[in-house]
């Protein structure tokens, strides 16, 4: 490994990862934290830009000496180079987060049309952002994975957040061209955003303007699995991640993954995959 990684003490869970790193200069540092309640970020700034996804609880920010601004579960807040922020300690709960610091004028040097929007623009905090959990986490598995071609991977990462970022950044609605009756994609997409939300049925159907009968008929022919089956993939997954990348215990786990126990996600666990949950977290460990 090329950056410096390491576990700030006092975190749940998670790691920082420092550079530059010579094989991708444009990437300063990132990470994953969980971060327990009442703890704080003190006071500081970057040389580049700082890019945090909340995933998961709501953190407060004091940016430039401007008021608390909260930032909410799948919002980004995006921090401009030499501008002070820091964490306000009065976080009830503890949180979940992803972060990085991008050199975006030298990622962009090569992309004039992508550098554009980023000209004189402030901080600001971006609401519906869960979008950039895929990058993100690609660009977490780059820094921490050492494989061939590593500058290669990290560099696609940064331009893959980079531009998923700048399209947040746009005032005009993405238009999609859709093979999947509209209703099915946005209620397959508001289950991978929120996999531990507790939906019903009928709520995610009034959410997609469907009768809940017509989204799981659409949605069975569609995608081959009801709406249930599906979500209970993508909270089996989930669990997975949070088993690979943190010290959560299993409580924990299966509580942020929309499980009622330990022992929820266990049956859960067995009946989609055969093995006790002991096995399945042991074969995550050895990957």
């Amino acid at each position: 490994m090329v950056m410096h990684i390491f576990r700030p003490p006092g975190l749940q869970g998670g790691f920082h990862a420092q550079g530059p790193d010579p094989a991708c200069p444009a990437l300063t540092h990132c990470g994953e934290n969980w971060w327990p309640q009442r703890r704080r970020i003190g006071r500081h700034d970057h040389p580049v830009w700082e890019f945090y996804l909340q995933l998961d609880g709501v953190s407060r920010w004091r940016i430039a000496g401007a008021d608390p601004v909260t930032v909410g579960s799948e919002a980004l807040l995006l921090v401009p180079p030499g501008c002070d922020h820091a964490m306000e300690p009065d976080s009830a709960a503890g949180h979940h987060f992803v972060f990085a610091g991008l050199d975006v004028a030298a990622l962009s040097r090569d992309l004039p049309a992508l550098a554009e929007p980023w000209q004189g623009l402030g901080w600001r905090v971006i609401e519906g952002a869960g979008s950039l959990r895929t990058p993100f986490v690609q660009l977490l598995d780059e820094v921490t994975v050492d494989r061939p071609w590593r500058s290669n991977g990290l560099d696609l990462a940064l331009r893959y957040l980079l531009l998923a970022t700048t399209r947040l950044l746009g005032s005009q609605p993405a238009r999609a061209y859709l093979i999947l009756h509209r209703g099915v994609e946005e209620a397959r997409r508001l289950l991978d955003d929120q996999p531990g939300r507790r939906w019903q049925l009928a709520e995610l159907a009034a959410a997609v303007h469907l009768s809940p009968q017509h989204l799981s008929t659409l949605f069975h022919r569609q995608l081959g699995q009801p709406p249930h089956r599906y979500l209970l993939g993508r909270r089996i997954g989930r669990a997975r991640e949070l088993i690979a990348r943190s010290d959560l215990s299993m409580s924990e786990v299966a509580r942020r993954c929309g499980f009622s126990s330990s022992q929820h996600l266990a049956r859960a666990v067995k009946r989609a995959t055969g093995m006790s949950l002991s096995v399945w977290r042991q074969t995550d460990t050895e990957r």
